[in-house]
């Protein structure tokens, strides 16, 4: 048996180590900028989840003076959602107001859908027959009918 080489009476040598601090905010930091990224095509998901993320990451910072891994993780896929969410919405509105072939393609089928063109909206022109919808007939006497 081999003697051990630790003598008695010496310290062990102390390694810095680094704690792994996790709190509720960077694990939701990370969550939302997974849905950021997941939901950036829907109407607000990307938005919502992505201001939600990064806030979240900015909070687990707490009074330390960097962020922690799992929050820089959550706010680069929050910003990233929101990136490719201002993306799509950025691309939608040149579709539908510059001139070009999928603008007038728009235009036919906003035409076909409600009658107007989408200069003519913009211009504050409304169909005579586009009126509020209302799940209420206040036609008949059954005020509180559903149609």
């Amino acid at each position: 048996m081999e003697p051990s080489s630790f003598e008695p009476g010496t310290e062990f040598p102390h390694y810095p180590y680094h704690r792994i601090r996790r709190n509720g905010f960077m694990i939701a930091s990370l969550l939302m900028g997974l849905l950021s990224i997941l939901t950036f095509c829907t109407l607000f998901g990307g938005l919502i989840f992505g201001a939600l993320g990064i806030l979240f990451a900015i909070l687990s910072k707490g009074n330390d003076s960097r962020l922690a891994g799992t929050a820089i993780g959550g706010m680069i896929s929050s910003v990233s959602g929101l990136i490719l969410t201002l993306l799509v919405y950025g691309c939608a509105i040149y579709i539908m107001l510059v001139p070009g072939e999928l603008h007038d393609e728009f235009n036919e089928i906003f035409k076909e859908r409600y009658g107007i063109t989408i200069e003519d909206l913009l211009d504050g022109k409304m169909p005579e027959d586009m009126t509020p919808y209302s799940p209420y007939s206040l036609e008949d006497n059954d005020y509180g009918k559903m149609l």
